[in-house]
């Protein structure tokens, strides 16, 4: 009987490692930039970056905040996220930044279409509030 006991907890315990492995494996990458300025903030399970026209600010991630993002991720169709129509253009006349929105997940990247930074597609709103809102000044 023991070693069937040994058996079923080494299992359960692969497969808890296996499922944490993968959502240590997503980066999301905000890029915004036009003329003179430069935002980027990078998000991974384990660190957040972000730097501003050089000013960099590194933070660990918190648990509920990594949580939260990933259960956003979850929401999306990532293999759609390159149609997802921007709300706005006023980027093509300097009127906003370009941004976009990358998340890697297991060696793939997913890209959003260019559009204007605070003005996400509808589909990214909720995500790129997120990724924006971080509190970590």
């Amino acid at each position: 009987m023991k070693p069937l006991n040994f058996l079923i907890l080494a299992t359960i315990l692969t497969i808890s490692c296996s499922s944490q492995k993968v959502s240590d494996e997503i980066i999301i990458t905000y890029n915004a930039s036009t003329r003179g300025k430069t935002i980027q903030v990078k998000i991974s399970s384990k660190i957040i970056e972000k730097n501003e026209n050089e000013n960099k600010i590194r933070r660990e991630t918190p648990t509920t905040y990594w949580n939260e993002i990933k259960r956003l991720i979850n929401k999306l169709n990532l293999e759609d996220i390159n149609s997802f129509k921007p709300s706005s253009d006023k980027r093509l006349y300097d009127g906003a930044l370009h941004a976009t929105l990358n998340i890697n997940l297991k060696s793939k990247v997913y890209e959003s279409q260019t559009f204007d930074h605070g003005n996400p597609p509808k589909e990214l709103k909720e995500i790129v509030e997120k990724v924006l809102n971080l509190n970590i000044e």
